[in-house]
């Protein structure tokens, strides 16, 4: 047991004390070796993050014109089902007494973008809220449970991502 200053008075005060007898200061515990250990552990992760990478990177393989024919036709696909799923939205949107109210629950496309499907939740006229399901099929819209059924269970495409 030996006696060192206090950090805050400078009275002398044991290495055993948790205060400081006169002015009542936490005493500060060395690091110990453990303490060292993880410091240089973290030392070297740190490093090794911003050490300059030392990979080589491979060339991309050229495509043939198939797959870029291929790629372009899926790309464009998709151009066509997020440009009918917006047009779906604007129509809903315009027929509602609260657009601001529209919530998109779910946005279903086929691949040829000919059939949407759209379940959504808006404020009716009362103030409170429905739930409703909307079909496009060549430009057309229904409603009702035997249309979804028919148009919207199997081969679609979900684009929710295109919502959020």
């Amino acid at each position: 047991m030996s006696l060192k200053p206090c950090h805050e008075c400078k009275h002398q005060v044991s290495d055993d004390a948790k205060n400081c007898p006169s002015c009542g200061a936490k005493q500060k515990k060395p690091v110990g070796l453990v303490g060292w250990i993880f410091a240089i552990f973290i030392g070297f992760i740190a490093f090794q993050c911003t050490r300059p990478g030392t990979t080589i990177s491979q060339p991309l393989a050229a495509k043939t014109p198939a797959e870029i024919a291929a790629e372009e036709a899926a790309n464009n696909a998709f151009k066509a089902r997020a440009a009918f799923g917006a047009e779906m939205i604007d129509t809903i949107q315009s027929n509602l007494r609260d657009p601001a109210s529209l919530i998109i629950e779910s946005l279903l496309i086929n691949d040829n973008a000919s059939v949407g499907c759209a379940g959504y939740r808006a404020k009716n006229g009362f103030g409170g809220t429905n739930r409703e399901h909307v079909i496009f099929v060549n430009g057309k819209a229904k409603k009702g449970a035997d249309a979804w059924n028919k148009h919207c269970l199997k081969g679609m495409n979900d684009l929710m991502e295109l919502v959020k």
